[in-house]
């Protein structure tokens, strides 16, 4: 059996999709946890990433284990359903999914079970209700090295796809073009050597690419940059370069960007606590940005949301956190839920809310079966 890509494990890491809800939450402190479905063990484990809903009301998900599934509601229960198994031939960890205009699911994948490298797939769904898989881009490359995307892919207007990876260990950003005959061409937008490039995309109005490297800069404790296409090339500007102190140190997951222009982020190290910050990166005059902590953590803060308030949503650890930006520009962290007890739910990752303000996530263990479990927090 393949050992597990343990860097996702230590670190919460998964395919980042960044959420805008349309929606305004009051402080939600003492929310009621719901747990939908339990994993089982097995093939059936380890939850990975955030969810997805459609317009029906059904959940989407990945798992390290390599299945894809899908959750519908009926009569207050949910279904699970197995969409694709990439599974076959060893454990594969998936990503984070994103829908297609069409309906159709895109994904990435660290090793597909029938070619051995990572892809970026392609899931079609049938009238009989199968889904069909579709590879559109595979990264084989050097014998020995790390040879996979991570981190979901992301669309632009016109189509394309966007998202990282790390062939023959390096790290890169591409961009999948759409040609005839279901054909896809890659253009490799920039190489960041060795720096740890391992999360997500988010595009601003104008088209410019925002991320993070969890490694590499100035200080050797990662970056924030921002990828502009300029006369036809794209050019890469380091916004903020992390010194591994107070102001955080290894950012793992994406950033997401509010409607003043402003990023946010978080570390996997760094700040007062040592384990981790919320960030905020303020765009100011000539091309400078600067840096302010949001709220320190004791573990591991991953993977934030916002409702358009301008709340900020996310995990950390056992914990789920709100952190309420006030009127006078402060912020205050309110405790959502903390998973605990005999039952308790290990590691929590990326949020997602449905349109009555409702938080659904994942934990990657815990559970009855020690595998992990979908839930709801209502407030």
């Amino acid at each position: 059996m393949m050992q597990l890509n343990v860097r996702p494990l230590l670190t919460w890491l998964t395919a980042v999709t960044v959420i805008m809800a349309a929606l305004t939450s009051p402080a939600r402190a003492g929310d009621q946890e719901n747990v939908l479905y339990t994993f089982t063990g097995d093939a059936n484990r380890w939850p990975s990433g955030s969810l997805l809903f459609d317009a029906s009301g059904n959940l989407y998900g990945t798992t390290y284990a390599g299945e894809v599934f899908q959750l519908v509601p009926a009569g207050g229960s949910w279904t699970y359903n197995t969409l694709y198994d990439f599974s076959t031939g060893g454990e594969d960890n998936t990503w984070g999914l994103t829908f297609d205009s069409a309906g159709d699911l895109y994904g990435t994948t660290w090793r597909d079970g029938s070619t051995d490298y990572g892809v970026v797939f392609e899931l079609l769904p049938s009238k009989s209700g199968t889904w069909r898989k579709k590879v559109i881009r595979g990264f084989k490359g050097t014998a020995g090295g790390s040879n996979a995307p991570s981190g979901n892919v992301i669309f632009d207007k016109a189509g394309n796809l966007y998202g990282v990876a790390v062939v023959s260990n390096v790290g890169i950003v591409f961009k999948l073009t759409p040609r005839k005959r279901g054909q896809w061409k890659e253009e490799i937008l920039r190489a960041f050597g060795s720096q740890g490039i391992n999360a997500g995309l988010v595009f601003d109005s104008t088209g410019n690419l925002y991320g993070t490297t969890s490694a590499g800069g100035a200080y050797g404790a990662g970056t924030v940059f921002k990828l502009s296409l300029v006369k036809g090339k794209w050019t890469e500007q380091v916004l903020y370069d992390f010194t591994g102190g107070s102001d955080g140190s290894n950012p793992d997951s994406g950033v997401l960007l509010d409607a003043a222009g402003n990023l946010y982020g978080t570390t996997s190290y760094g700040g007062t606590d040592g384990g981790g910050v919320v960030f905020e990166l303020t765009p100011g005059q000539n091309g400078k940005w600067s840096e302010s902590v949001v709220e320190n953590f004791h573990y591991h803060p991953y993977s934030l949301i916002a409702d358009t308030s301008g709340n900020l949503y996310g995990t950390a650890g056992e914990l789920v956190f709100e952190l309420q930006h006030l009127k006078d520009g402060q912020w205050r962290e309110d405790v959502l839920y903390r998973f605990t007890g005999a039952d308790a739910h290990a590691g929590p990752q990326g949020l997602v809310f449905d349109s009555a303000g409702n938080l659904y996530g994942a934990t990657w263990a815990g559970g009855v079966y020690g595998s992990g479990t979908i839930y709801e927090l209502t407030p």
